[in-house]
């Protein structure tokens, strides 16, 4: 093998290798930087024998500090701490810009040795310098000081330098860990900042929960928020654990002239900055609040400046720059927070504003039937709710062409001009009816579109909303509203003017429906009396026809006309005495006017005979009700009258004809019928004998009940008759 090829494996002797072990246990073990070098450098120092040790990082500004010692002579260290070394220059700097170990035999010779006065009072003769090197970068240097000349074998280099390198990974883990675990707490503060924005039921308390929540757990003295209003002028929104002299309830003591509340009010406070000598905190006299300055952080919410956040450290205590990166994003969560909640108090009152507005329409709509009436109303409220001053509500007709029926803001004398502009197929209200949707436009390209010549003044409109009134699937028709300037149609204002619209066309139908409703139930009005009218006469028809049957009876069975009428009219006067109906009455007078419709079908030489009848001349005459019951039963209009003709023979011991029935198998109207045609038979001069006296009639109704008739119409019948 080549020896240039060689890799030089260094070689460590027992006590070497314990140090290098115990080294790195202990760097494993500690995850604190200081804690690390310390120990580092000791082991270090008493591996090489030395006299002392220090130890020199690079600073945010590019320079290797002095950050840490073991064993230094204490005036050596004292000159010794605030120097800095710009990298590439002295012993440190060429040392970490050399990426070598540096042995300095002679400190008072070198002309790079930059404390000489120092180093010969503190009688130190030689030193080592070593870089720190972790994985990815250099970290610093670490000196060792000898009182002694010495020349150090290349075993010791090699140790000190694997040293080096062992405490540059070490001070890069412990690192690290601290800018994880600050992360972690940075995480944690922004959570619980974030719980209580989002727990708390209103801004104030979220605001006084969060600011509490940071002092707390950045272990911060006091805090306060102010907030702008509208007009640019700063109010105390939320404060904690301010002193007594900066009492909340005290506006005047948050008023004070500052440079924070002038950054805010001139909308400068563009990041989070420390105010030094506040004015607020100058009226503080109690040696409890021994403080002067504080942290002025933006509260933001995007690019709008909403106030800012105050917070003050502990007496002695500086606000680092990862203090400020924190409070920068609290501030940033309370800014959203605000105009979150900003936005959704302004989206309540949005939609409590619409829910007003649509009651106070459909309240309107309810109590109104004319549609006129409807759409002027309907225009009104939609100009008030938008804020519009044109405004066009169209209807389509029941051919599909669509007319303007109330208009806003227009002159009525230029009616069709707005017409023949607004209300052409290719129009946008006609779109909106077609497709069913709304349509926006925000240039009208007025010259050639709307410009309206009205009372010599050109109205010229610049954009327009435009909704259909829907009715399920159907548009009926559509609102329009203009505006002479520019103007985004917000979605709140789509959405009402939508509802508006749907609402309006509910109202449409329904009036649409109601005169339909009426006009229908006018026709059925008329058809009903038309049709009554008619029945009416068919009813009379019917019954002139009955008694012109019931005449003819009389005289084909030689009797007067006025048996059959006397008879009805008693019999009529007797069912009223029962409480009957005046509908069952009139089938009743019918019934007796038909009562001997039956022997139409008797032989005139039975039906006329003056003599006694034989028995087959009696069977045939009592043929009679069947034969009644056969001709009308097929006449629907006189089946409720058959009780009479097919019955009035029946009697209530069983014993009559046609069918034999007895007691209440017989109608009511025929038992009723019976005893009049009887009692009117007796009294009436027959061809084979005189008319009976009324008493002897009576005594033989009354002789004949329980028998021939039912006790009970006797009993109301004599009754009536001694009335009469």
């Amino acid at each position: 093998m080549n020896p240039k090829q060689q890799r030089h494996i260094p070689t460590y002797s027992a006590s070497e290798l314990a140090v290098l072990k115990k080294l790195i246990s202990t760097t494993h073990t500690w995850t604190d930087a200081h804690t690390v070098l310390s120990t580092a450098l000791e082991q270090a120092a008493k591996l090489a024998a030395a006299d002392g040790a220090e130890c020199h990082l690079v600073n945010p500004s590019g320079e290797l500090q002095f950050t840490t010692q073991y064993n230094l002579d204490p005036d050596f260290m004292s000159g010794s701490l605030d120097i800095r070394f710009p990298l590439g220059t002295g012993i440190p700097g060429l040392a970490y810009s050399s990426q070598r170990a540096f042995f300095i035999p002679d400190i008072e010779t070198e002309e790079q040795y930059q404390r000489q006065n120092l180093a010969q009072k503190a009688r130190y003769r030689s030193l080592i310098c070593v870089p720190l090197s972790g994985m990815d970068s250099l970290l610093g240097t670490f000196m060792l000081y000898f009182r002694k000349r010495i020349r150090p074998d290349a075993g010791l280099r090699e140790t000190l330098t694997a040293i080096g390198k062992q405490l540059g990974i070490s001070i890069e883990r412990s690192r690290l860990f601290r800018q994880t675990s600050e992360q972690l707490k940075e995480l944690q503060i922004l959570q619980t900042v974030a719980n209580a924005l989002n727990r708390s039921a209103n801004i104030q308390e979220a605001l006084e929960r969060s600011l509490e929540a940071v002092i707390t757990a950045m272990n911060m003295r006091c805090g306060w928020v102010v907030l702008l209003d509208g007009f640019q002028k700063n109010r105390l929104a939320a404060s904690y654990n301010l002193p007594p002299e900066l009492d909340p309830a005290d506006w005047s003591a948050m008023r004070t002239h500052c440079r924070c509340i002038e950054l805010l009010q001139l909308g400068k406070l563009d990041t989070a900055i420390k105010i030094v000598e506040c004015q607020q905190l100058k009226k503080v006299t109690s040696p409890d609040y021994p403080y002067h300055s504080h942290a002025s952080i933006p509260v933001r919410a995007g690019t709008m400046l909403l106030g800012n956040l105050n917070i003050v450290p502990p007496s002695g205590s500086a606000i680092t720059i990862e203090n400020y990166r924190l409070f920068s994003s609290i501030g940033d969560q309370i800014g959203v927070a605000i105009e979150r909640a900003r936005l959704y108090e302004q989206a309540k009152e949005q939609r409590t504003r619409e829910q007003q507005i649509l009651l106070g329409h459909g309240q309107m709509l309810l109590g109104e039937r004319k549609l006129q009436t409807i759409l002027n109303q309907t225009i009104k409220v939609v100009s008030d709710a938008l804020q519009v001053e044109y405004a066009i509500l169209a209807l389509v007709a029941v051919d599909g062409n669509f007319s303007m029926k109330t208009d806003l803001g227009f002159s009525s004398s230029k009616t069709q001009d707005i017409a023949d502009v607004l209300l052409t197929d290719n129009s946008a209200i006609f779109q909106s009816i077609r497709v069913k949707m709304p349509v926006i436009n925000l240039d009208l390209n007025l010259e050639k579109q709307l410009k309206i010549n009205m009372d010599d003044q050109n109205i010229i409109l610049t954009s327009s909303l435009i909704v259909p009134m829907l009715m399920g699937e159907e548009a009926l028709g559509s609102i329009a509203v203009y505006s002479q300037f520019p103007r985004q149609w917000s979605e709140d204002e789509i959405r009402l003017l939508s509802l508006l619209a749907n609402q309006t066309a509910i109202a449409i139908e329904n009036t649409r429906l109601l005169e339909a409703e009426h006009t229908a139930r006018k026709h059925a009005e008329v058809l009903h009396l038309q049709t009554i009218q008619q029945s009416q006469d068919i009813i009379l028809a019917y019954d002139t026809t009955i008694e012109g049957w019931s005449r003819a009876l009389d005289l084909r069975d030689k009797e007067t006309e006025e048996h059959t009428l006397r008879v009805t009219n008693l019999t009529i006067q007797l069912a009223q005495a029962f409480g009957i109906s005046d509908v069952e009455l009139k089938h009743i007078r019918r019934g007796a006017l038909l009562h001997d419709i039956g022997k139409m079908g008797i032989p005139d030489n039975i039906l006329r005979k003056s003599g006694a009848l034989s028995d087959d001349e009696r069977a045939m005459m009592h043929q009679h009700p069947q034969l009644a019951y056969e001709m009308l039963s097929p006449i629907a209009y006189l089946l409720p009258a058959l009780d009479i003709p097919y019955c009035h023979h029946e009697k209530w011991d069983g014993t009559g004809y046609p069918r034999g029935l007895m007691r209440e198998e017989i109608p009511l109207a025929a038992r009723i019928f019976t005893v009049v045609d009887v009692f009117d038979a007796l009294t009436s001069d027959r061809p084979y004998r005189p008319a009976w006296t009324k008493n002897k009639a009576i005594e033989y109704i009354r002789q004949q009940a329980g028998s021939h008739f039912d006790p009970r119409v006797v009993d109301v019948f004599l009754n009536l008759i001694g009335k009469s």
